[in-house]
């Protein structure tokens, strides 16, 4: 978030309030009051606030409004209970919200103060992301006006006896610690943010590099990096649109290697791209997340700036244009196909076709076999969309990019592949690549030494590229820190020397450990004198931390136990999920165990671990996950000492997991989190065992959630029981499972040569397709069903080779289809039904080529009328176009000595090229 010089939030809706005027000439800015408000009382979410502060306030519709006849307030902001910004003026203004009112001796603190509302009342507790935004904006609010901790307070507080807000569920505590500055405080490590920018300055020369920071855990080096983007992402150095959000530093206790979506602003204007790819170690990930590839499973943080990408290749067509290097008639045909290839490589990384599994029928390619060609052609989209962005357009600059890969020493092996791939191309061809890499120290020393280490790993890679790409290589060794007296003066400003000198000598030069001995600090005002933590530390607390030990361990045990009971026995429930779990899914589960942890008390109490005590950390909005391995294992301990509680909890996860399914929310989560919550699901044993129908539909939702996402031999591990699962008739009622989810789930028993279970599933829903249209009548939609089951059964039948009745099956489904057109007219949809039918066809013709021949030129027919009439559907269309005409038809009509096939042929081929042509695409 930042604020303008005309006093905007960047990141805030704007509503003008009329309730303002100019601030007394030569103010200072330097108050910020938090007050809260509810209109009507103790109610959210309505327009009533907005109306107050717009003067459009009707006094009938409630009766408390009738006291706000006439009145005319406003503030800066509104913070919503969902986190949500609104400002209603701009703080070079003076707001109409403090009254009368008196600070530290200067009354009218309207003249030099920043309001801020929170939507909320005096007796319910404040929300989470309130709390978020809050501190988000109090930070870019301080970045720009001089407002110090200390001088930020509640309306209360400047009008005793007058106001109350924001009154005693607003947590001070928890506040003033997530605006604690002495986190953001970088010191002793300038040589490596030296380094790393005078490395980005030969980077945008066209001169990749590949930087190593090694060392051992908590030592900075992930700090290092965010420290670094902070510097990119500031106007004055090398972000002048404010493009990149300067937020990485800012969330306290939180290693986030890449910006959330949320967090940006407006523009469009990308001076570089930034992409972080994090790992963890196999031994603390949540089930079958060890095997995946880390490129792919977060390129969804690309997703974001698609829109700029194309912009800025736009811009270099707009500078190759004002150049006039080439005709502008031909600069917009490469141009348009540049964004048309990065549009459809954004497509393509955004979803997972089945097809493209389909696609490798090599009877001689095993599961595996054909898993590793799916992977090795998303990776190489991949790689075309990063080669996009790196490549200049004629004179017109590349756009450069930093990749982060946090945590290599678990890499995992396509990941490093790819690596060394888009690094040899990077030198290759003088793009602006920069790859950040942090590895620990005693890891790397062992592979590199190690004659038996697998060639992926990280300290291999580097020196086999040291033998190609040298001077293109670097590592610097962060050891333990000097220089941490400054960060514990600013967290403790009345620390003796003496007592800096002992918490200096405790955190061993190591700056996680040093975090975690200050935030145990916080928690323990009774160590100060007057229990006041700007002040010394008393005597009896030194002699109390002289017997403590200060290892990591130790000291996160004890911050564990001195939690409430009621924070200890959620992280104890969040434990059975995993290392890392989904918030709304644990807090229903838990709230209907037990009345006292009711949804919005647990909530706070659960922030809590957030903020102030950083037991958790938000990996976004609805997942949380234990900072620490040594955390889990506390809370994973107490679990254990509850079995009868462990029954209870599986019991509700069941009945909440049911809930979210059937109400498509499981769908919502991030992708990378849906299957963890399927098999944790499936995890619940005993609850299962008393819902077989549950369990099916459960094992269905996970079987294409592996079928989409391209898992294919991890749904093989689990095909054994849904089989068992599976009703004697093979019967699944729509309700239960819809019917598109059937499909999916017969092509990919089909693909997985489950023959049986395939031909048992498909005929069971042809014969439920009849029974609809029978009780119900025709409609496209149930006509179209039957043909499309009529299809799958046909399927089937054409793998175990009984092409007869296979044969008779595509033709029904075809006759269907026909029916269809006649019945319903042209549509993209219709006509690609019968494209697909005429090529089914053709599968069952391979003893008659020249039947087979004139199956495929129907099939064309079909696909030209398409891309002729549907143009906004040419992508896809090509595509399938593309591979009919050119890797099926034209083999086999070439290799038959048929005149009229051949000049139909060519003129598929004409027609096909002047398509592309009008379109601009190569």
């Amino acid at each position: 978030m930042k604020i303008d010089a005309s006093g905007y939030l960047n990141k805030a809706q704007q509503i003008s309030s009329p309730n303002f005027d100019t601030r007394p000439p030569e103010c200072d800015i330097n108050l910020l009051v938090i007050h809260n408000i509810s209109l009507p009382p103790n109610e959210f979410g309505g327009d009533g606030i907005i109306e107050l502060f717009t003067n459009q306030i009707n006094p009938d519709v409630h009766p408390s409004y009738q006291t706000l006849i006439g009145l005319k307030v406003s503030a800066h902001f509104l913070i919503r209970r969902d986190g949500e910004i609104i400002q209603f003026v701009s703080c070079l203004d003076r707001a109409w919200h403090a009254g009368e009112s008196n600070w530290q001796g200067k009354t009218q603190c309207n003249d030099f103060s920043i309001g801020i509302e929170l939507e909320g009342s005096d007796q319910q507790p404040f929300t989470e992301p309130q709390y978020a935004a809050l501190t988000q904006l109090t930070q870019a609010l301080q970045d720009i006006y001089s407002i110090a901790d200390n001088n930020i307070t509640g309306h209360a507080n400047i009008s005793p006896g007058r106001k109350t807000d924001p009154g005693p569920n607003f947590d001070w505590h928890g506040y003033r610690t997530s605006l604690l500055h002495w986190q953001q405080i970088f010191v002793g490590r300038e040589q490596e943010l030296n380094w790393l920018q005078q490395t980005w300055a030969e980077v945008k020369k066209g001169q990749p590099r590949l930087c190593v920071l090694r060392g051992e855990s908590g030592f900075g080096k992930t700090k290092i990096i965010q420290k670094f983007y902070s510097w990119l992402s500031r106007p004055e150095n090398e972000d002048p649109s404010e493009y990149w959000p300067d937020t990485l530093l800012r969330e306290q206790n939180n290693l986030r290697v890449n910006p959330r979506p949320e967090d940006f602003g407006k523009s469009t204007e990308i001076p570089w791209l930034w992409w972080g790819i994090g790992w963890s170690d196999p031994h603390h990930r949540n089930q079958n997340e060890a095997d995946r590839c880390g490129f792919l499973a977060n390129h969804h943080h690309l997703k974001p700036h698609e829109v700029s990408l194309l912009a800025h290749k736009k811009n270099q067509g707009r500078v190759l244009k004002a150049l006039a290097e080439i005709a502008p008639v031909a600069m917009d045909i490469i141009l348009t196909g540049v964004l048309a290839s990065i549009s459809k490589l954004f497509l393509e990384l955004g979803k997972t076709k089945f097809e493209e599994f389909q696609a490798q029928r090599q009877q001689t390619s095993t599961i595996a076999e054909r898993e590793q060609q799916i992977l090795q052609a998303r990776l190489e989209t991949l790689h075309q969309l990063l080669k996009y962005v790196l490549t200049k357009t004629g004179n017109a600059p590349a756009l450069p990019l930093i990749l982060v890969l946090d945590d290599a020493q678990w890499m995992d092996q396509a990941s490093a592949q790819f690596v060394e791939n888009l690094f040899h191309h990077a030198v290759q061809n003088d793009w602006p690549l920069l790859i950040l890499a942090t590895h620990w120290e005693q890891e790397w020393n062992l592979a590199q030494h190690d004659p038996q280490a697998p060639a992926v790993h990280l300290p291999v890679l580097y020196k086999n590229m040291q033998q190609h790409h040298q001077n293109c290589l670097s590592i610097r060794d962060i050891y333990g820190l000097h220089g941490l007296e400054t960060i514990i003066k600013a967290a403790f400003p009345g620390l003796t020397a003496s007592q800096i000198n002992f918490v200096s000598q405790r955190s061993e030069g190591n700056p996680l450990q040093l975090n975690e001995i200050l935030q145990e600090l916080q928690e323990k005002e009774f160590y100060f004198q007057d229990q006041d933590l700007t002040k010394a530390l008393i005597p009896e607390a030194m002699d109390e931390m002289a017997k403590m030990s200060f290892k990591l361990h130790e000291i996160q045990k004890r911050r564990f136990e001195q939690m409430s009971k009621q924070l200890k026995t959620l992280l104890a429930y969040a434990s059975y999920h995993g290392m890392r779990f989904i918030k709304d899914l644990l807090l229903a589960s838990v709230a209907r165990m037990d009345s006292t942890l009711a949804h919005p008390e647990s909530t706070e109490t659960l922030s809590s671990a957030i903020r102030p005590y950083a037991i958790l950390a938000m990996s976004s909005a609805v997942i949380y996950e234990f900072r620490h391995r040594g955390y889990y294992e506390f809370a994973c301990q107490r679990i254990k000492l509850l079995p009868k509680i462990k029954q209870s909890l599986a019991e509700q996860i069941i009945t909440v997991g049911k809930q979210w399914i059937q109400q498509d929310k499981a769908k919502e989560l991030p992708i990378d989190e849906q299957e963890n919550f399927y098999l944790l699901l499936l995890a619940q044993q005993a609850p299962l065992q008393a819902d077989p129908e549950f369990h099916l539909q459960l094992l269905v939702e996970l079987l294409q959630w592996y079928q989409y996402q391209g898992y294919f031999s991890r749904a093989i591990q689990h095909l054994d029981t849904f089989e068992k699962q599976l009703p004697e008739d093979a019967q699944i009622d729509f309700a239960t499972v819809p019917f598109w989810t059937q499909i999916d789930l017969v092509n990919l028993l089909n693909e997985l040569n489950r023959i049986t279970s395939a031909e048992k599933l498909a005929k069971a829903l042809q014969q439920q397709c009849f029974v609809h249209l029978k009780q119900h009548g025709d409609s496209e939609q149930r006509l179209r069903d039957l043909s499309i089951s009529q299809e799958r059964v046909a399927d089937v039948l054409l793998k175990r080779d009984n092409v007869d009745d296979a044969l008779e099956l595509f033709q029904a489904s075809l006759v269907t289809r026909e029916q269809i057109l006649r019945d319903y007219g042209d549509s993209e949809q219709r006509l690609h039904d019968l494209f697909i039918s005429y090529f089914k066809l053709s599968c069952c013709f391979s003893e008659d080529k020249l039947q087979q021949c004139k199956l495929l030129c129907e099939a064309l027919l079909y696909s030209e009328k398409r891309l002729l009439t549907y143009p906004q559907y040419a992508t896809q269309i090509i595509a399938e176009h593309e591979m009919l005409l050119l890797q099926v038809a034209e083999p086999l009509i070439q290799a038959l000595d048929d005149a009229t096939l051949n000049q139909q042929f060519k003129l598929f081929q004409q027609n096909f090229q002047n398509f592309k042509q009008q379109m601009g695409i190569k």
